[in-house]
């Protein structure tokens, strides 16, 4: 009737197994609750998946690869949710402005997908990647006041140098590979206000950090465009690992040099002076350095350094140059954008803008909308669900990733007539009061929207006024027709050719 001593390792071996056994079965039960709730959603299974997913990643038409299956999936459900079972893994899309703002809206979908890990490896806990929701709070709210409109207004001179450096590499040339010449233009304004440092990038391709960062890039391209790339396990076996390893490392490097060279000056009551000896106070690592240490360690401070040079200039990169390929291809709206600028700037021909300049550029910032419309940087942003949610009578478990498509929003007939068409109307005020706020979102929204939006508009603007002040922009040799551009998903948007165009001096 007693349990003697003999019988007790028997009874805590049986007390385990129960335990075990009531782990297991409550694990079965909710993963078969998770996959009975996936399945529920219409959509794509395991077996369709892995059977077709090549074959259905088109090689022809505008939108070809993931960026073309993802646009003939969504169309093929009319934009209600729909699922994608990758192995064990659910993903929903949304596509639908009500949809987005059930995910995007909510203050508790905090955690970034899985497919973000990639870039965790250099950006750290930086604003993009961090999944840290104390960390990321506290990073936010010191930076937010690095960026205000005050501190931004400085960068305007900044932007506007390296556009005229830009504007004077073009003007002997027959064409233009625009992707590339716009790309070390942003890059070298961008490590201009981050780190206050010119890496003369415009001047010369040779520059070590430069071949890092694209190597980098490369890299997360590759493995964007290879999903079995995206799992760790191959990618770690493959000698990329290497290559962006060692690059990566190098880029955390240079940047703690310049971060180490920066607090000996400013201890040193120099921190007026950038590493080029050019005047710079209002750089964010300046800024952030007289906050002091306890307000971010060194290494809190080389993440987000390293975020706001890789997310910046692949956005305000590719936005720039899509910009300039659409009023190459559209004259008509080429030329209103120059009469715009005409009337602001009168007899100051080849003067910087001033911050009150660009605030009266107003058809240039319909036509730069209209091309994040049409051309968001990232198309594609995920959450990752730790509650189940309901969205449009549905329940997507929790474990699941919501993906959403701002690609296929942007293009919805439904919120955009002619959808597909080139048009900076669709941003008139009178037009934009009748559509959800969650219907042009290039940006992101609610918790985890982009910091940097009002720097990257004044950027943009400041970039893309100064080089159609002086040029006639027009598509080059060999540039596609509008009909025949094609477009595609790696690490941001980008063109499947590279795209030249021709720049003929105004005066």
């Amino acid at each position: 009737m007693f349990t003697t001593v003999h019988n007790i390792p028997t009874v805590r071996a049986t007390l385990v197994l129960v335990l075990l056994a009531t782990v297991l079965i409550f694990l079965w039960k909710t993963y078969c609750r998770f996959i009975q709730l996936g399945n529920r959603i219409p959509g794509i299974g395991v077996w369709n998946l892995t059977t077709g997913l090549l074959n259905q990643m088109p090689k022809n038409g505008p939108h070809v690869g993931l960026l073309g299956f993802l646009m003939n999936f969504v169309n093929g459900y009319h934009g209600a949710p729909c699922r994608i079972w990758v192995l064990s893994e659910l993903c929903v899309i949304l596509t639908k402005p009500k949809d987005i703002e059930v995910v995007l809206g909510n203050v508790k979908i905090f955690k970034k997908s899985d497919h973000y890990a990639m870039m965790k490896r250099l950006m750290g806990q930086g604003l993009f990647t961090a999944d840290d929701f104390g960390v990321w709070r506290r990073h936010r709210k010191i930076i937010t006041p690095t960026l205000h409109f005050n501190i931004l207004k400085d960068f305007v001179p900044i932007f506007f140098k390296q556009a005229t450096k830009l504007a004077n590499k073009i003007k002997d040339k027959d064409q233009v590979n625009i992707f590339l010449a716009v790309g070390l233009c942003t890059l070298e304004s961008i490590c201009n206000t981050a780190m206050g440092i010119n890496i003369f990038a415009q001047d010369s391709e040779d520059s070590a950090f430069l071949k890092d960062f694209y190597s980098v890039l490369k890299i997360w391209h590759t493995r964007m465009t290879s999903p079995w790339f995206m799992l760790d396990l191959l990618f770690n076996l493959s000698r990329l690992k290497s290559i962006h390893d060692k690059a990566a490392e190098r880029m955390k490097c240079f940047t703690n040099e310049i971060l180490q060279l920066k607090k000996e000056k400013i201890g040193a009551n120099k921190s007026e002076l950038a590493v080029n000896n050019e005047p710079r106070s209002t750089a964010f690592l300046d800024l952030m350095i007289k906050k002091g240490k306890e307000v971010m360690s060194d290494g809190e401070l080389k993440d987000e350094i390293i975020t706001l040079i890789l997310a910046g200039q692949e956005t305000t990169a590719t936005v720039n140059s899509f910009a300039l390929i659409m009023l190459a291809y559209h004259q008509n709206i080429q030329q209103k954008v120059q009469e715009e600028l005409d009337s602001i700037f009168e007899c100051r021909e080849n003067e910087c803008p001033t911050f009150e300049d660009l605030q009266k550029m107003n058809y240039l910032e319909m036509v730069i909308k209209e091309t994040l419309r049409l051309y968001p940087a990232l198309p594609l942003i995920g959450r990752t669900l730790d509650e189940d949610l309901e969205v449009n009578n549905i329940i997507i478990p929790a474990g699941s990733s919501v993906g959403i498509f701002l690609y296929g929003t942007h293009r919805d007939p439904d919120l955009y007539p002619s959808p597909n068409d080139f048009n900076p109307d669709n941003f008139l005020p009178e037009r934009q009061s009748k559509r959800s706020n969650y219907s042009f979102v290039p940006f992101g929204a609610g918790i985890r929207n982009c910091i940097g939006q009002k720097y990257a508009m004044i950027q943009m603007k400041t970039i893309l006024s100064t080089i159609v002040r002086r040029y006639r922009v027009s598509p080059g040799n060999g540039c596609p027709s509008l009909d025949n551009l094609q477009v595609m998903i790696t690490s941001s948007l980008k063109p499947r050719h590279p795209i030249n165009l021709s720049f003929t001096p105004r005066r």
